[in-house]
Order: structure tokens, then sequence, then C-alpha cells
């Protein structure tokens, strides 16, 4: 619903394509800053009381949005300081909560916890854009914020009521300085082909196709010519696909590489797809197929790294995919919101989907050449 609401919320204090990449791109910019820097706190901290922080920080900040709203005399310069501490916040709450998976579940069960989550999470997303494009219609923008804000605490209280002593790790380390730990990381990343493989295909995507927050709401209002509600029913139609997507990876209870890729080739072909539609019922069939591909790539990148990287280095190199996803989206907005600028949201639709196929192909060529250096026989290079 913040999501929601807070593009819709700048789009109508600017009308600008470039004011919405510009605020999407301060709230992930401290990821792209720091975000190797959160993965060293997951590895040394107590994550359930890293959460309890993070959590908590994130509500105030929802409030402190929703006042503003609310006022009637925000601006832009509010909004984007306010997404700037969000995406602050993130950097830290993040690693840790992906690291946290393993804590409570254990190694075996990772891809079923893994899909489970994205099956709440994009249930959510199904209900909450619907939900927060009926709001803004009825009642305005601030009770948008302010559900958020209040949605925070049973998480809070959940995290609070945990017993320690049943998770896998309550404590963590990654001892000695701080960039040793991180350049310890990078040459594991380095050294493992699958690793590389899902963060290197993932910072192609996560760069330039994963801007839905700044380009969905262009798409809706300026190629669609739809209103609050219609923007929040293809928010929502995202999610219904990345539901269905969830709910099979949970059946499935496993992750491999063909996986990630197949799912990476589909988002990338329906996103170049999505760039050429302009009628509503077609983007909302479109992005219901992009969902669904969508977290069969995301789920199954987290599940395989989640089940390949060592204890002791989970935070750092899950910090690492998280930045690839998350801390590279303010070159990737600015870079998308620019061409929406110029040339429409479709355009940047399909340059995203373009971007994305091409980085699948090199994955795939580099994948082959890889299985046949190792199937070589001795002397045969």
């Amino acid at each position: 619903m913040q999501s929601v609401a807070q593009a819709w919320l700048v789009l109508r204090l600017s009308n600008s394509a470039l004011a919405l990449g510009t605020v999407t791109t301060l709230q992930f910019l401290p990821m792209m800053l720091a975000g190797p820097l959160g993965g060293v706190l997951a590895d040394r901290l107590d994550r359930r009381r890293a959460l309890l922080g993070t959590q908590s920080a994130a509500a105030l900040l929802a409030a402190a949005l929703a006042a503003l709203a609310g006022s009637g005399r925000v601006t832009v310069s509010e909004v984007d300081v306010l997404a700037f501490l969000l995406g602050v916040v993130n950097t830290v709450d993040n690693p840790v909560r992906q690291a946290f998976v393993t804590d409570m579940v254990g190694r075996e069960d990772v891809p079923n916890a893994v899909a489970l989550n994205s099956t709440v999470f994009n249930g959510a997303r199904v209900v909450g854009p619907a939900l927060a494009g009926a709001l803004i219609g009825a009642v305005g923008i601030a009770d948008c914020f302010w559900i958020n804000a209040a949605s925070f605490v049973p998480v809070i209280v959940g995290i609070a009521a945990m017993r320690p002593a049943e998770l896998r790790r309550s404590a963590h380390s990654a001892g000695g300085g701080v960039w040793p730990a991180v350049a310890e990381a990078l040459r594991y990343a380095a050294s493992d082909p699958d690793v590389l493989l899902v963060i290197g295909l993932m910072a192609v995507i996560g760069t330039f196709g994963m801007n839905f927050q700044t380009l969905l709401p262009l798409l809706a209002r300026f190629r669609l010519h739809a209103g609050a509600f219609a923007f929040g029913v293809l928010t929502g139609c995202l999610g219904l696909g990345s539901l269905v997507g969830a709910l099979a990876l949970a059946g499935l209870g496993r992750s491999t590489r063909t996986m990630v890729l197949a799912g990476a080739s589909g988002f990338a072909l329906l996103e170049t797809v999505l760039g050429a539609v302009d009628r509503l019922d077609v983007a909302g069939v479109v992005l219901t197929g992009i969902g669904l591909c969508s977290i069969l790539y995301t789920a199954s990148s987290n599940s395989l790294l989640q089940m390949i990287v060592p204890d002791r280095l989970r935070g750092r190199v899950m910090s690492f995919y998280t930045y690839v996803f998350l801390g590279t989206t303010p070159i990737g907005s600015m870079v998308v919101g620019a061409v929406a600028q110029w040339a429409g949201p479709g355009a940047a639709f399909a340059l995203g989907g373009a971007l994305g196929l091409a980085a699948v192909v090199a994955a795939l060529v580099w994948t082959r050449r890889r299985t046949a250096h190792h199937r070589a026989p001795t002397g045969v290079r």
C-alpha cells in the first residue's frame, strides 16, 4: 500500500517522471552506497534483535509520512528525505532478514521457507495495491501510510515473542575489520560459479528490469490513461502472478540453476512485450505473467544462494544479492525515468526487457562454456 501511495503522491505533486525516478533513487541509494556493510552487520549482530530495531524504525518513518501527507502541506522534498531514511533502515534490514530465514528453519527447509515467505509477501501484493487505489480515491493518500505504520506492530510483537534458544544461531560473528570481512565474502562469491551466476544475472535485471515502482504508475497514467484504482489493480495483477508462482515453488521444495534461468528468461521476454501494450486488460494479463516469472526467478535465486553459502558468510553474501537486487535501483530508476520522460514508459519497459534478455543469453553462453570446459579431457582446452 505504501509503495502505491508514495508513487501516486509524488506523481500528483510533481506530474513528473523524473521526480518519480528520483524518489525511487533516493530510497535505494543507501543500499547502493553501503549495502555490503549491512551484510557485515548481519554476520555480527544478533539478527533477531537487529530486526526489532529496523522494523521499529520503519514503522516510525511510515507514521511520519502519514502525518505529513495528512497535513496537506507535504512536498516532494519531504517525501524524498523520508524515502532516503527508509533506505538507510533497509540497508541493514534486508540482509539481516534474508540471513534470518536459515536461523529459523535450518538449511534443509530453506527452499520451502523462501517460497512460503514469497507466498505471504505476494498475497499482500495482490490485496494491498488494489486497496490502496480504492482508499486513495475514497479517503486520501495519508490513510495508506497510517495503515502501513500500524502493520508493523504485529510484526514487532511476533519477532519479540520468538524464543532465541530455538533459533539455529542467535549470535553471529565476522571477525576483523569491516573491509577485510567484505573482501573475504567477495573472494568466495567470485570463486563459486553458481553464486557468481546468480549475482551477475541479478546485477543486470535488478538494475534495469525491476523498476516497476517508477514505471508502472507512468504506464497507468500516461499510456493507459487510467486512475489510481486502475494503477492499484495493475500492481495487484503483478502480485497475483507472483503469488501463483510462489505457491508452485513451495510445492516443489527445490531450486536449481535451470529454474533461475527459466524465470529470468520469461520475466525479460514479457517485460519487453509490456512495452508495446496500450490496453488496460492486456497489461493486466502480461503483468500477471511477469509476476509469475519474477517470483520463479527471484525466489529460486534466493534459495540457491541460501543452500550454497556457508553459515559464516551468509549475511555478507546475501547482502551482495540484495545489493544487486535493490542497491542498483538508483542507477536503473534514473535511467528508465529519463527514458520514460523522453520516449514514454513503453520504451523504458522495452529497454529493461531487452537488457534482461541479453543478460540471460550471456549467462547461458557462459554456463555452456564452463560445462564444456569441465567435461573436456585432460590437455584439451
